[in-house]
């Protein structure tokens, strides 16, 4: 990579931190340029699939306050400590789980009942559950795992807080640069001081008392990137 990239017209990587790290790692000669990574194609278009449908009448129908986790399923997503969370709320809150299944989900899901498990849907109609949900997750956990390095977490540039923002939903993440950042420019949401339900708590309470703010905020936070004018700015 660090050949090709030395070679190359322009390096384009997500976020800020990540241009000066690959910048110093490659041996570059100049920052590479930011991409964020929005969704171009966001909106969904034609009718609802069976399986969306389905879904979105379960969710509409649900009377507690959705907690949505839309994602991949593996240990380093921390489940535990909003299923923990959510047991000692008095059943104000639910947590539902979206993404492709696997042996994981299925432990967790047994392991904590009150995780109800939606299903997987193509995107971009997945969204259509975040638009009836009250608070979306995003936990990145730094971990070498032989390909990534740990920094791959620390400085995340998710397209979830995009997607989550568009349908003006707060957002509860784990205690990372990438949504630090993110978080304290556009009060968006709130990162988690430590790794314990008591944590999860404290969040849901901060978000609750600024909740329509931070929907307010979460549509500017989306506007703020215009993806053509920065496509154009790259390649000219």
């Amino acid at each position: 990579m660090k050949k090709y990239a030395q070679s190359a017209y322009k390096v384009v990587v997500p976020e800020v931190n990540r241009a000066y790290i690959t910048k110093t790692w490659w041996e570059l000669s100049t920052l590479p340029s930011i991409l964020p990574n929005k969704p171009y194609r966001i909106k969904n278009s034609g009718e609802l699939s069976k399986d969306a449908s389905r879904i979105l009448e379960k969710v509409k129908n649900e009377k507690r306050k959705i907690i949505l986790y839309q994602g991949g399923f593996t240990a380093d997503r921390k489940f535990d400590l909003f299923a923990e969370a959510i047991r000692q709320l008095n059943n104000e809150y639910c947590l539902y789980l979206m993404g492709p299944d696997n042996q994981y989900r299925e432990s967790i899901c047994e392991k904590y009942p009150e995780i109800e498990y939606l299903g997987s849907l193509i995107p971009p109609e997945h969204l259509e559950v975040a638009a009836f949900s009250h608070i979306g997750i995003l936990t990145y956990i730094p971990v070498n795992d032989g390909f990534h390095s740990s920094l791959n977490a620390q400085y995340c540039a998710p397209n979830k807080t995009f997607e989550y923002a568009l349908k003006q939903l707060p957002m509860i993440g784990t205690d990372v640069m990438g949504l630090q950042e993110i978080f304290k420019e556009f009060n968006i949401g709130v990162c988690l001081k430590n790794e314990s339900s008591e944590a999860v708590i404290e969040a849901i309470a901060c978000i609750e008392n600024n909740y329509d703010n931070m929907k307010k905020q979460c549509i500017e936070y989306y506007e703020s990137v215009d993806l053509g004018k920065l496509l154009n700015k790259i390649i000219e």
